[in-house]
């Protein structure tokens, strides 16, 4: 009996002490979804035990950091064959204006952490195929929360890696394997900083914290720990799904502007304002889309993907049938809008 309250104390203790150390060192994100611990600056460590976890060197930990899993022959399946079937029955275009992504970032060797906001269910699948059509030549990463991906074990060959929100355990793992993707040459990393899904015009839910401590701790890389890249690229990604004049919805993005942060150089931001940086680009192409959206400004987008139209299976072939019967050409789109644009 007077032993396991003792045992419970020292596992209390060295849980606390350990979570002391990497928020210390700067591993351990600090926010809301991470509860209430203390960021700590420049200062010294209260005792030796401290100094002894600080001083194992990040770059150890990073480095035995495996990548997620991606079983190419899978995701070739997926993004090739059952995903572009998938969209075309259930949404008319999917269309984006892509002007941000120069040469210089989808086809340099440096990764990238594509930033988007979270309107749907939609939001992996078309990430996925953005991923694919736009920048093929950068692998795919994406952090998940560890409940949804036991639901859809699928993901874990494709690049998806859980994360225990709102624990101190899935702030550490989310750092850690999120700065080792970063390390990779020509990986895309996608995130949802919102945290939770929120309507695409609405602009006010604040950022989790980790993307901006991902950027800092980027910059406090040595270089010689990184294994291809000199900078990484985070780059904005908003996504609309919307009806305009058919059946099917609309799926509109628009990639805002690239900020390029370099390894090994620190920056004068503090995370705040990397957080702050980081919103406001991703604020400002939600806007952008928004305009363009209601404005039905078909000019301003690129179609990838082409889908469904028409009304009803058995009505349409009718129409066809009949349309074929009389020599005339029959286009069962409502309107030309995003079509063949």
């Amino acid at each position: 009996m007077g032993g396991k309250p003792w045992a419970s104390a020292r596992r209390l203790i060295s849980r606390y002490a350990l979570a002391f150390g990497l928020a210390r060192s700067g591993w351990l994100p600090i926010g809301t979804r991470t509860r209430k611990l203390i960021e700590y600056d420049d200062g010294g460590c209260p005792n030796t035990f401290m100094n002894a976890i600080m001083s194992h060197p990040r770059h150890q930990l990073i480095n035995a950091t495996e990548l997620p899993r991606v079983d190419s022959w899978l995701m070739h399946g997926f993004e090739r064959h059952f995903l572009p079937r998938y969209l075309r029955r259930h949404f008319h275009v999917v269309a984006a204006n892509h002007q941000a992504l120069s040469p210089a970032i989808t086809q340099g060797g440096s990764s990238m952490v594509v930033y988007a906001n979270h309107a749907s269910w939609w939001d992996p699948m078309i990430a996925i195929y953005l991923r694919a059509r736009l920048m093929p030549n950068h692998c795919m990463y994406a952090p998940i929360d560890a409940a949804a991906l036991d639901r859809y074990r699928i993901f874990k060959r494709m690049g998806f890696y859980g994360i225990a929100l709102g624990s101190h355990r899935g702030a550490v793992e989310f750092l850690k394997r999120s700065l080792r993707v970063a390390q990779s040459p020509r990986a895309s990393l996608w995130l949802t900083p919102e945290g939770k899904f929120c309507d695409s015009r609405q602009l006010s839910q604040p950022f989790l914290p980790g993307m901006a401590h991902l950027a800092s701790a980027i910059g406090n890389t040595n270089t010689h720990e990184v294994h291809g890249s000199h900078s990484v690229w985070f780059v904005p990604a908003a996504i609309e799904y919307t009806f305009w004049e058919e059946r099917l919805p609309e799926c509109l993005c628009w990639f805002g502007t690239p900020v390029e942060v370099h390894w090994n150089q620190p920056q004068s931001q503090s995370k705040e304002d990397w957080n702050q940086l980081f919103m406001q680009h991703l604020r400002d192409a939600q806007r952008q889309l928004s305009a363009a959206s209601i404005a039905r400004d078909t000019a301003r987008f690129t179609v990838l993907l082409s889908g469904a139209a028409g009304s009803w299976g058995i009505y349409d072939a009718g129409r066809k049938a009949l349309a074929r019967l009389r020599g005339q050409k029959l286009s069962l789109e409502h309107s030309e809008k995003l079509w063949g644009n």
